[in-house]
């Protein structure tokens, strides 16, 4: 089956956001959601991703992670957001980052995806999700966990239809 992107929203960055968030996403018509970004950041930093504003204790990944001379894998029931991990942005390098949220408005159950970083200069590292919520995806934000996003990132947000 080929799959339609339909690009719903994108931004190049500006200013100096420290968060970026998509809102009002429709939850009709697409299956899946792919957010897209190209990120360089104020200082060394991770991102936040949280969907619908949820900032509690309701999501789950597990990740594994490498840098071609290492690997490392881990694991969270209760976290409050969902994170970009070992790739952190810098202020030299760019940092790409696709989040893929499967069924996002399916009804009774949760949320779930998969995140996707990579850097030349730190490796690359793969988490799978869950928000463990039964709503449709509305709106996501994504933040950092210090500084700001750098003029020239750019993040874009695609609606799937298969």
């Amino acid at each position: 089956m080929t799959a339609t992107y339909i690009a719903l929203a994108n931004t190049t960055v500006t200013g100096t956001p420290s968060t970026i968030t998509f809102g009002s996403i429709p939850n009709t018509t697409y299956t899946d959601l792919v957010l897209v970004m190209e990120t360089i950041t104020s200082t060394a930093a991770g991102k936040i991703v949280r969907l619908n504003g949820d900032s509690a204790a309701n999501y789950s990944f597990a990740r594994i992670s490498g840098n071609g001379t290492s690997a490392t894998s881990g694991a969270n029931n209760n976290g409050t957001q969902i994170l970009s991990l070992v790739a952190t942005d810098t202020s030299t390098e760019r940092l790409f980052t696709k989040i893929d949220f499967i069924g996002y408005r399916r009804t009774g159950v949760w949320r779930v995806g998969i995140v996707n970083n990579g850097r030349a200069s730190s490796g690359v590292d793969m988490q799978a999700f869950a928000w463990r919520n039964t709503n449709a995806i509305t709106s996501i934000a994504i933040s950092l966990s210090t500084g700001t996003f750098t003029a020239g990132s750019t993040l874009a947000l695609y609606g799937i239809v298969s």
